[in-house]
């Protein structure tokens, strides 16, 4: 089963999307940077699959150099259901490597991650969260989604 934490870099732009699943003996933490709308991507990916149940999901993180995908798909007994995906770069999706592959159980990873950004709102504010992040807000709309899914 995948586990998530993402929690902001001290340094300006940047985050650590952590990701587990203890059954593989998979653990990777990425370097996330703040060229792409990431938290939001990740919120707006699961609670597309939460409220849809069916088809999957795709949310980018620049890593600079390249791209990291996490794929999220409806549970099916006959296909993963999440995907963690390097790519080239972000405009250059068909040149991938699957890292890793397995179950998912989408509402308890939706729920680390509500409260990833819990944490990230009690820590920064919104206020805090753009001086950090820079290029985009808190994406409040997109938590606030999620979390009545969980």
């Amino acid at each position: 089963m995948l586990e998530l934490k993402y929690t902001l870099d001290k340094a300006c732009g940047w985050a650590t999307l952590s990701l587990s699943d203890p059954h593989a003996g998979f653990s990777q933490d990425i370097s996330v940077s703040y060229l792409r709308d990431s938290l939001r991507e990740l919120c707006e990916a699961f609670a597309s699959l939460l409220e849809k149940q069916e088809g999957k999901q795709l949310a980018l993180c620049e890593t600079e150099p390249g791209a990291i995908g996490l794929e999220l798909k409806a549970s099916d007994i006959r296909q993963p259901g999440y995907r963690i995906l390097l790519f080239e770069d972000e405009n250059n999706l068909k040149n991938l490597q699957v890292l890793n592959q397995g179950n998912l159980d989408a509402s308890l990873t939706a729920k680390q991650l509500v409260q990833c950004c819990q944490d990230i709102l009690e820590k920064y504010g919104e206020n805090g969260y753009l001086d950090k992040w820079q290029l985009y807000p808190f994406p409040m709309d997109a938590y606030n989604r999620l979390k009545k899914l969980v």
